[in-house]
């Protein structure tokens, strides 16, 4: 993951490290929710309570840090909230359904997605370390995928002999 950042580790501040702290508890997150979809099948559940638990406790803190927005703005918000909502809901449901190797692999591929729309949408070019640190992720869990697939296709054919 460190491979990700463009300046390198000297640079790192408290919003990088703020960020690495949020992937991080997100990774955990997503580990309980396939840990509960064992006993639970309701996925709406798993992404409704959290979401209304961060709702309540940055609805405690907004009246220390609001500023007045503009209606567009707040349009921007509830639709990236709403997509948010939606995305983690789709993930829990892919976490439930599917092995874990191939659910990591498509959630890795939003390092490719990101970097496409930054290139096309804001003109940033992505820096070499960039493309390494998402090229090793990506490989990473393509590499498990196929050695998965190979391991079973080799435990049938040792079975079936």
């Amino acid at each position: 993951m460190f491979l990700l950042y463009p300046e390198g580790l000297g640079t790192l501040t408290f919003a990088h490290l703020s960020a690495a702290l949020g992937a991080l508890s997100g990774s955990a997150a997503m580990v309980l929710a396939r840990h509960i979809s064992r006993d639970d099948d309701n996925a709406l559940l798993q992404v409704l309570y959290p979401n209304l638990a961060l709702f309540s406790v940055m609805g405690c803190v907004l009246p220390f840090v609001y500023r007045p927005m503009d209606a567009v703005v707040m349009i921007l918000i509830a639709s990236y909230a709403s997509l948010l909502f939606f995305a983690r809901w789709v993930l829990v449901l892919a976490l439930t359904h599917m092995k874990a190797y191939v659910v990591t692999l498509l959630m890795n591929l939003q390092f490719v997605v990101m970097i496409i729309v930054g290139a096309v949408l804001f003109a940033e070019l992505p820096s070499l370390n960039l493309i390494i640190g998402a090229s090793v992720i990506i490989l990473a869990s393509a590499y498990l995928l196929l050695e998965t697939k190979g391991i079973r296709s080799r435990a049938r054919r040792v079975v079936t002999a």
